[in-house]
């Protein structure tokens, strides 16, 4: 599949295996794909919603709101239109993601070992860390920010050995990683800034342009990539709305510490030393393909282990009929007897509405950690006004279950310890029948009939 003699002519060979490979092992592993329930959701299911919300001419950061920027939110929204009722369209998206990931990475890894057979191994090798099961179990944020960074490093480490020509092009492209990254969460633009001055300052006697010159074309990348938002939130008036949701709230919000998967963003620096491992050593085909199987079986069962089998009561894989599966289906069911449903979600959110068209109610529609007690406020002025039809909350919040039962929601379901919330309807709810059962068929399929 690799050889040393494939030449330039030839790219697609490393781009169609890469792209094979990651796909399989995101197909097993990912809580987006076909072999996992749309339950346990975090993160994926927030942005799918808000995603969802802006496909549907709802108004980002004035109608619906998050910490996120609006790259992100189209990258959701794309997915979205793709596959309305789950996560199939971001799962095809973040294949597409990681495929650009392990491409750039091994052209990164040839440029320094010289060695095809030896970068496929090393690109291949880098899903250990992506994929690491402490850090990474689910999609999010960071996995769409990683092929961006990925392709700085690989104009960087250019820029550094003197490598190509068109210098400027790839300070260009090292903007646009900045851009992309400012638009999906501004806080990792500091990795990609702290690239760019490692190159300035190890290729300082490369450079034939002008300091000048070269902040002009990384400024011209960054802007290729912010402008066309800039001049979305200018023409629909939303632009202070933009800056204050998306640059000073998040200022305001009670940090919460630091979790595993923040390091995600750090793991595409991680192709450094794997090229200093296999410097010096033979790799021959049989090796390289070998190699790069052997770390996507263990990655598979590395991650079905620990995210799923482990957990028989709250596990996802779609074998796994359980608690939490039943109680997440109640709850889809009763959602969807209502077209069109607005949602607020007290205490975390978890994906349910995924089956049906179902909407922010208000701008802080899900209370994020660390919420500001005007977020707070906004959240049960909507469900006092009755302008949500359902609410979910947490147990941890007694005070917001007793204001549903005081503004009048139906309570639709006992929380259990597994799944410990509590789902408030307006309207007086349409339970499911005794013999509704999501089966395993169903959820491998996504065939689930709500109705």
């Amino acid at each position: 599949m690799i050889s040393n003699t494939m030449t330039r002519k030839n790219p697609n060979q490393v781009t169609v295996s890469l792209a094979i490979v990651v796909s399989l092992v995101l197909l097993l592993i990912s809580k987006d794909s076909y072999t996992h329930d749309l339950f346990n959701k975090a993160d994926s299911g927030w942005f799918f919603m808000c995603g969802k919300a802006w496909m549907s001419g709802l108004r980002p950061y004035v109608d619906f709101a998050d910490s996120k920027g609006p790259l992100l939110w189209l990258i959701y929204g794309i997915g979205y239109l793709m596959s309305h009722h789950d996560f199939i369209g971001v799962f095809w998206l973040s294949c597409v993601a990681y495929a650009v990931t392990l491409y750039f990475h091994f052209l990164t890894a040839n440029l320094f070992l010289a060695d095809r057979r030896k970068a496929f191994l090393a690109a291949g090798t880098m899903m250990l860390f992506y994929f690491f099961p402490v850090i990474h179990n689910e999609v999010r944020c960071e996995d769409f920010a990683i092929p961006w960074l990925s392709m700085a490093l690989w104009h960087a480490s250019c820029l550094i050995v003197g490598y190509g020509r068109h210098r400027l092009r790839r300070w260009t492209a090292m903007g646009m990683s900045l851009g992309a990254l400012l638009m999906m969460k501004w806080n990792l633009i500091l990795l990609p800034v702290a690239v760019m001055f490692v190159v300035a300052v190890a290729a300082r006697n490369r450079l034939r342009k002008s300091v000048k010159t070269v902040i002009v074309a990384t400024l011209a990348g960054t802007a290729l990539v912010v402008l066309p938002f800039v001049a979305y939130f200018l023409l629909t008036g939303t632009w202070n709305n933009f800056i204050q949701e998306y640059f000073v709230n998040p200022l305001r919000i009670t940090p919460v510490g630091v979790k595993p998967y923040y390091f995600t963003i750090l793991m595409p620096l991680m192709i450094f030393p794997t090229v200093l491992l296999l410097r010096g050593r033979k790799v021959g085909k049989h090796l390289s393909l070998g190699g790069v199987a052997a770390v996507a079986v263990v990655v598979v069962v590395s991650n079905l282990w620990a995210h799923d089998f482990r957990h028989a009561d709250y596990g996802d894989f779609f074998t796994q009929d359980n608690i939490a599966r039943r109680q997440f289906y109640q709850y889809e069911y009763v959602v969807a007897q209502v077209d069109h449903p607005h949602i607020v979600s007290m205490g975390g959110y978890m994906g349910v509405g995924t089956c049906s068209e179902a909407l922010p109610a208000c701008k802080y529609w899900a209370r994020q950690s660390g919420a500001t007690p005007q977020m707070d406020s906004l959240q049960m002025d909507c469900c006092r006004k009755k302008e949500a039809d359902f609410v979910i909350v947490h147990t941890d919040l007694p005070e917001a279950m007793e204001a549903m039962r005081r503004f009048g929601y139906f309570e639709t379901n006992q929380a259990s310890p597994l799944y410990p919330f509590v789902l408030y309807s307006k309207r007086q709810p349409k339970l499911p029948p005794d013999e509704f059962h999501v089966t395993n068929g169903m959820v491998l399929m996504k065939r689930v009939s709500l109705k």
